[in-house]
């Protein structure tokens, strides 16, 4: 951030003086501090909120109940959930955990959803949105500037929107990851649909910059998708192999790598720590058992990624067989004019198009 706040001049204040300037940037020195923690409250709330919603899709998706119409009511006793008792979190808390009418123990695992929901919404959109892109990898967002004042008065939309996108892959991996918990299939549809929509941002919203970057993001989702696809097919569960096939198709082939190395280290913590009892969730357990913890370790695995994406990518890169990027070779060896065709992706890959 420059030192003098660049949000002062899309205003009327006066700064010629020196006294006004003084006043300027003290007035700087405890607003924007102000904002951003505004900001971050909001992004946890919102992120609560998702979470709310993520219990009822968890809860109404097995019993073919749709999840968008009708109100919260008590599984127990049907009686509708007032609005103030439905508030994340808060609302658990107030009720002491159970029912206002039958007084039947309401599942603490809801609390737990709204706060990991509310905590994950409001870490990554914080780092993402007040840290400028910071975190993202590539060229993109470098020099944006962080802060609220920057987020508020010179809005990257583009920034918000991949945000956006970010935030809706890590909220559908945690719901997949409680559905198999549960030992609930995971609809097909919505994992078709999912991946659809990481492979599209990822073209629409490309962090590459140079030649054809939508197209560089897009050879880089559609590969990290076939990546992925092997790292769930090897770990066997449908859970994972859509879960790891969702962040190839949204973080690319270095992305899908990483998190499957941070996926080992958060699955072996988890077993280190729990014991036998994490032991015996395995990941190649039947897709109908419940109890098991490996879709959340590669939620958490995922978490972690998107905070620390920059420097991973980075790290990664070194490696010498990471630091090959195929679709960037692909797209320097085609023959790329205003369309790229089918023969210039086959003659790129080395496959001859006509024989003598």
């Amino acid at each position: 951030m420059s030192s003098f706040p660049d949000y002062l001049t899309y205003t009327k204040i006066p700064c010629r003086t020196s006294e006004n300037m003084a006043m300027a940037m003290q007035f700087h020195e405890w607003v924007v501090p102000l904002t951003d923690a505004v900001v971050a409250a909001f992004l946890l709330l919102l992120g609560g909120n998702l979470g709310s919603f993520l219990n009822v899709v968890v809860h109404r998706l097995p019993r073919g109940a749709s999840v968008v119409g009708g109100g919260s009511r008590c599984p127990e006793c049907g009686s509708p959930i007032r609005w103030h008792d439905n508030v994340p979190v808060l609302g658990w808390l107030f009720l002491q955990g159970r029912c206002r009418y039958c007084m039947t123990p309401i599942s603490p695992r809801y609390p737990l959803v709204e706060a990991c929901a509310a905590l994950v919404v409001g870490l990554v959109a914080s780092v993402e949105l007040l840290g400028g892109g910071a975190n993202l990898p590539g060229q993109r967002f470098v020099g944006l500037g962080f802060g609220s004042d920057v987020l508020l008065t010179r809005t990257d939309w583009p920034l918000v929107a991949l945000c956006a996108v970010h935030c809706a892959m890590l909220m559908t991996l945690l719901v997949w990851a409680l559905l198999d918990h549960d030992g609930q299939p995971i609809p097909r549809p919505w994992i078709m649909a999912s991946l659809a929509v990481a492979v599209a941002a990822n073209a629409a919203l490309p962090l590459k910059t140079g030649a054809y970057p939508s197209l560089h993001s897009l050879a880089d989702a559609l590969l990290g998708l076939a990546v992925g696809a092997g790292l769930g097919m090897a770990a066997g569960r449908p859970a994972l192999r859509a879960g790891m096939m969702l962040v190839g198709g949204s973080a690319g082939v270095r992305g899908v790598l990483a998190v499957g190395l941070l996926f080992a280290v958060a699955a072996g913590l988890r077993r280190l720590l729990c014991g036998r009892d994490a032991r015996a969730a395995s990941v190649g357990e039947s897709a109908t058992q419940t109890g098991n913890w490996a879709a959340l370790d590669l939620f958490a695995a995922a978490v972690v990624h998107q905070l620390i994406w920059r420097s991973a990518d980075e790290w990664m890169a070194r490696i010498p067989i990471l630091g090959f990027d195929p679709a960037e070779w692909l797209i320097r060896n085609a023959n790329l004019s205003a369309v790229v065709t089918l023969p210039d992706v086959l003659m790129a890959v080395g496959i001859p198009l006509y024989t003598s």
